[in-house]
């Protein structure tokens, strides 16, 4: 099986019930196997299978080359997701799984004498190889395998971590094989030159024909609706003119009529929904599943409300009133939209819940207790949910057309095999958009530059040279050079002509780096002064290594450290709200694209509540009850700086945070500040990753109230929040059923125990936990039995 023991076969039938291979993954596996562990891109439209290659590859690297392979993901819920489903393969394959997401994961990676995979979000899988740098052990890592390559080119700073991650793979350990897959690019031969890589591309989609396991693989068919006439998209086929055509102004080479749509809604129905919303969602559901993607989170609640508000009769079935129970009992209430509509079968899926909310509605969803989702776009890119009809509410995402990347990843949802026999795509577009919309459906493909080349005036270029630096990479200002020009933003300038500007940028960094007490420069004495540069070596600061050993940005570097030290004379520690000030993170306070709102009277109501050590802390940070009521009236303070402003802000969040810290519910907290769920376990995230940064900044305590802070929950449900994507709600569903460790759940010989024993536990989310139970135990167990072998090993060597 591809170099591989039968035995995966076996176990791919087991638990995933697949018998066979597509013809395209054979062929990119076999392309693989030959060429002798060189890097591959391979390139397939969305539900074509990919994801399944590259674990395939990823367990060769761990039982048949006995490496650790690194699986870079774009999202958290993705890699939770990804870790329980390998986590079972671990177990039975004899690897272990080890996630790396907010919170999770050690740094550097633990030595085991099993093979590991380390499953990482892309920040922190820079983390991970940043920390096997310092102890020389990057070689360890045999493969790295990145979804969604295409994101190296997404202009964000998580586009620049991606390019610097596997520049240090290419400059350091070139031994590393480089797995990528990838959205079809219009400038692919890019990526390849940047990796020296493979290249396979299919356009591959599963058609109805294709027998594969019990099911008939999935077929999509693409259409879009403008006003009352649906087309269909069709692949580059003679134009077929019907005789209605020229009645619906339908001039398109590339959508042809399929009917006209009449669901005979009455006018009232017509003025409440006329993009035919609920009529196109009915014909498949309750029977199947339907997503609803639309531009907004306002939006998403509001068509949820409309398709139950049109819908004659609730369907409240046993599954839908447990449902609304358990979204109760997570944040002790529930909204009112929810409310309301998941009696109808119906739910909104968006960054405005929390975590805990959304793993509920999916649960639903996948179980069929669920049959209707209306979602934003970023469920697209999330966690496997696949519907029988997609449905588009509009072309644009805001106010910007969305791109055919996001269109394919939308529409790559409808029919995922093993889940449907077919799928269909519906996309709604008004008439003046229909040319924009024809780009969309069968334009060029798009191009990826990268985001380096596109932020490197914005000190992304400077925080790549102070780690290199920082890592020992490069030594010198020629090192700097060396490395830098085997980044993607060094061979795209190139192309153009434009790599003389980028090395004079380079230079630029290094001068800013030296002035701003960074870096330091030392001479070297030579008797050949020939090459000035090469005896000019560069070390990072004191202060420098902090910055880069905590990943503090540069351009907050300065703040912290003055903030830190500004605070470590008058620390007030009766309470923990002055630590959860520091480690309060400054991007909700400096993002000019979506300003902090402050409700002043909020803000004093919440101040009137501080003890008189909290009030101290207050004053000590610069803030007056004066000035919160002057803003609270109207009047702003005619002299006031930007660091007291800073410091109003920040501990405006940091109150949030103290109410969550106190175990406060998110729903109660979210009402009290007026804001939005999804906002405060955003704030609370950044919070934890951000008192990392800080943990590392001071190299001092923080380390177990970082972990205390992460789950804002009770110390007897900490030892089960270890387990891999579980949520607090069912932590706290486990204890009160008797399970109160891991090592309870790991002891399960048999899944419907639990699912007899715990509320509202799908069987699969069962077999899931105690895979993950598995997995953490196993883990566990290498550690004492890797330390056990070193202290035997020390000892052996001390008496001889």
């Amino acid at each position: 099986f591809f170099g591989l023991p039968s035995e995966l076969k076996k176990l791919l039938w087991i638990h995933r019930n697949i018998s066979d291979l597509y013809e395209w993954q054979k062929e990119c596996l076999m392309l693989e196997h030959n060429s002798a562990g060189r890097n591959l891109i391979y390139s397939l439209p969305t539900s074509g299978g990919k994801t399944l290659v590259a674990e395939v590859l990823i367990i060769k690297q761990l039982i048949v080359n006995k490496k650790n392979a690194l699986f870079i993901l774009p999202y958290v819920a993705i890699v939770q997701e990804k870790v329980k489903s390998l986590s079972i393969l671990g177990v039975d394959l004899n690897f272990l799984v080890h996630e790396y997401a907010g919170s999770k994961g050690r740094l550097p990676p633990v030595r085991h004498r099993k093979q590991s995979l380390y499953i990482a979000t892309i920040e922190k899988s820079a983390s991970i190889v940043n920390s096997l740098i310092e102890d020389d052990r990057l070689s360890e890592i045999g493969l790295v395998v990145v979804d969604e390559l295409h994101m190296i080119g997404d202009g964000t700073q998580r586009g620049v971590t991606l390019e610097s991650t596997l520049t240090k793979f290419i400059h350091c350990s070139a031994s590393t094989q480089i797995v990528g897959m990838s959205a079809t690019l219009n400038n692919i031969e890019d990526l390849q030159a940047f990796l020296q890589a493979l290249i396979y591309t299919n356009d591959f989609r599963p058609k109805e024909n294709m027998l594969r396991l019990f099911w008939k693989a999935v077929e999509l068919k693409e259409y879009v609706k403008v006003s009352d006439v649906l087309y269909e998209v069709r692949d580059a086929m003679p134009t077929q003119v019907s005789p209605t055509m020229k009645d619906y102004n339908c001039i398109h080479d590339s959508l042809t009529f399929k009917r006209v749509i009449d669901f005979q809604y009455s006018k009232e129905m017509l003025s409440d929904d006329p993009d035919h919303l609920y009529g196109l969602t009915m014909e498949v559901v309750p029977a199947e599943s339907c997503l609803i993607f639309c531009h907004s989170k306002k939006n998403c609640e509001n068509v949820a409300l409309l398709i139950c508000h049109l819908i004659e009769r609730e369907v409240m079935m046993e599954e839908r009133k447990e449902l609304v129970k358990n979204l109760r009992d997570e944040n002790e209430d529930i909204c009112d939209v929810l409310r309301k509509t998941v009696k109808y079968g119906v739910a909104y899926h968006h960054s405005g819940l929390t975590s805990d909310e959304r793993l509920l509605i999916e649960e639903a969803y996948l179980n069929k207790t669920l049959c209707v989702l209306v979602c934003t776009s970023t469920l697209a890119a999330g966690v496997n949910l696949p519907a029988k009809r997609v449905i588009l509410r509009s072309p644009f995402i805001g106010r910007q057309m969305m791109t055919r990347t996001q269109y394919k990843q939308m529409i790559g949802r409808a029919g995922r095999a093993g889940f449907h026999s077919s799928g269909e795509s519906i996309l709604i577009a008004k008439q003046h958009d229909i040319k924009d919309v024809k780009y969309l459906i069968q334009g060029a493909c798009e191009s990826c530059y990268s985001s380096l080349s596109c932020s490197y005036l914005h000190k992304q270029l400077s925080n790549l040279v102070l780690t290199c630096v920082g890592l020992k990479v490069t030594r010198s200002i020629s090192d700097v050079l060396s490395f830098l020009k085997k980044t993607l933003c060094y061979q795209q300038l190139k192309q153009k002509n434009e790599h003389a500007r980028f090395e004079s940028d380079v230079n630029l960094c290094l001068i800013n780096l030296i002035g701003s007490g960074l870096i330091v420069e030392k001479f070297l004495v030579s008797l050949d002064d020939d090459n000035a540069n090469n005896h000019t070596h560069l070390e990072v600061s004191k202060f420098g290594r902090a910055v880069f050993k905590g990943s503090i940005d540069l351009n907050i570097c300065k703040l912290l450290y003055d903030d830190l030290k500004a605070n470590q004379s008058n620390v007030v520690l009766s309470s923990y709200l002055h630590l959860i000030f520091l480690i309060t993170p400054y991007e909700h306070i400096t993002n000019t694209s979506n300003p902090l709102h402050i409700d002043w009277w909020i803000y004093i109501n919440e101040v009137a509540c501080l003890n008189g050590d909290e009030l101290k802390l207050m004053h000590l940070v610069g803030i007056s009850e004066a000035y919160l009521h002057r803003n609270a009236v109207g009047q702003t303070a005619r002299i006031m700086v930007y660091l007291c402003q800073c410091s109003v802000k920040r501990f405006y969040l940091t109150l949030m945070l103290y109410q969550l810290f106190k175990r406060n519910s998110v729903w109660k907290v979210a009402e009290r500040f007026q804001v939005s769920r999804g906002f405060l376990q955003q704030l609370l995230s950044s919070t934890v990753s951000f008192a990392a940064c800080v943990l590392h900044f001071c190299q001092d305590l923080l380390i177990n109230f970082t972990k205390k802070l992460s789950h804002c929950c009770s110390l007897e449900l900490l030892p089960l929040m270890e387990i891999p994507g579980l949520k607090i709600g069912r932590a706290r569903l486990l204890y009160e059923a008797g399970y109160s460790n891991v090592q309870q759940i790991a002891s399960i010989t048999d899944h419907k125990q639990l699912v007899r024993n715990v509320k509202m536990i799908p069987t699969k989310t069962a077999k899931q936990l105690i895979s993950s139970a598995r997995m953490l135990v196993n883990e566990r167990l290498e550690e004492l039995l890797s330390e056990a072998e070193t202290l035997s090993t020390g000892r052996a060597t001390a008496y001889s």
